[in-house]
Parts: structure tokens; C-alpha cells; sequence
């Protein structure tokens, strides 16, 4: 017990333990951010708690994991502008008999804060590149594209949708596709900037030079 107090105490996961009954059995200090819980709670039901979670019903989702002893997870937030992926999953003993459930919420604040970020700074790229006058495309090694911009559609007469998952090398002019494909390998293989001229094939059969 000594050896699991101070592993559940040095944790910086939230973590609350409850019974077959949905009643407390312990849980880690960074739990009390989420619920108000002191030590004089051991044993009560975790529906007594108001949480500081929204839109979240501790008490079904745990009814739900003792039910069909299968596990969920969900991102959550709470009322203090906070995220959490909330895991719940059944408690087993060491014998393989359910004895509770287990609930652990692992902050996920900054994470979310920085993929906010970066929608933001990728919308903004992809409205400006939309406004460039030149065909912009994104396409990894092997020459699979993965974003063409709106000048590009109009240049070659695809759709984002049609250009996106096909080759670089399929919208190329047949007699230019060999020397371009060797210039593409040799400097993705050597890490260099790609520079090449080349026709692009219309769908109505005419090319264009890029």
C-alpha cells in the first residue's frame, strides 16, 4: 500500500480508482484539479462530485465500462479552459476479476493549444497561396501530391480532389516525363532545391511550359 500511495502521489497523470459500486476508492492529487475530492471521500459514489468537466456524465460513462467491460477514451474539457483525453477502463485484479473502474484524465492543454496554433498559421497558408498567381504544389519523395493550389487546378484542369493521391509525373508531358523523373529522385535523394522545365498536360490534350 506504502509502495502504491507513493507512486499514485508522484504521477502527474489524474487518476481515480472507484468499486463495483461507482464509490471512490483512491486517486492521485492531480484528480483534485477535475474533482473536488479530499481523503475523507474514499467510499463515497463519484456521482456525489460535482466535476469541473462539461457535458460530462462520469457516473453513466463508468456504468457504460462495467457494463460491457469495454474501455473509452474522448478528449474533454473543462469549465477552466483546460483539455483532457479521458480514459476509462475496467479495474482487474490480479486474478482477472472486475473489481471497479478506472478513470485517468492526461492534460492535454498545451497540445491542443499548439494544433490550434498551427490550423491557424496552415489556413492562412492555404488562403494565400489560393491568391498567388503561380501553380503551388506540396509532394513527397516518390512525387504523390498531397496539395495543389487553385492556379494549379486551373493550369492543368483538375480539381484538388482529382490531383491529390495521383503523381506528379502522370500531369507531365509524355516525352518529358523520364528526364524529370530523373531530375526529381536525384534531388530529393541529395537533398537539393528542385529546379526543372518541363510541359504540363491539359486534359484537352494541350501542354504547357512551367
Amino acid at each position: 500500500n506504502d509502495d502504491m500511495k507513493n507512486l499514485l502521489d508522484s504521477t502527474n497523470i489524474a487518476t481515480v480508482f472507484l468499486d463495483v459500486g461507482l464509490c471512490v476508492r483512491r486517486f492521485t492529487p492531480k484528480a483534485t484539479d477535475i474533482i473536488p475530492l479530499t481523503q475523507t471521500d474514499a467510499g463515497r459514489p463519484i456521482q456525489h462530485f460535482a466535476t469541473n468537466l462539461i457535458d460530462v456524465d462520469l457516473t453513466i460513462i463508468a456504468q457504460q465500462v462495467l457494463g460491457d467491460l469495454h474501455s473509452r477514451e474522448q478528449e474533454v474539457s473543462s469549465k477552466d479552459d483546460r483539455s483532457f483525453n479521458m480514459r476509462v477502463r475496467p479495474y482487474r485484479t490480479v486474478a482477472n476479476v472486475i473489481d471497479g473502474v478506472v478513470m485517468t484524465f492526461e492534460d492535454i492543454t498545451q497540445l491542443k493549444q499548439v494544433e490550434g496554433a498551427l490550423k491557424k498559421t496552415n489556413d492562412a497558408f492555404y488562403a494565400l497561396s489560393n491568391l498567388a498567381p503561380v501553380a503551388i504544389f506540396h509532394a513527397d519523395n516518390n512525387g504523390e501530391y498531397s496539395y495543389v493550389n487553385d492556379h494549379w487546378c486551373r493550369l492543368v484542369g483538375m480539381t484538388q480532389r482529382q490531383a491529390c493521391g495521383t503523381g506528379h509525373f502522370d500531369g507531365v508531358a509524355p516525352d518529358d516525363r523520364d528526364q524529370l523523373r530523373k531530375a526529381w529522385f536525384e534531388t530529393c535523394k541529395k537533398q537539393l532545391p528542385f529546379k526543372h522545365k518541363y510541359r504540363l498536360q491539359e486534359h484537352n490534350g494541350d501542354s504547357v511550359w512551367v
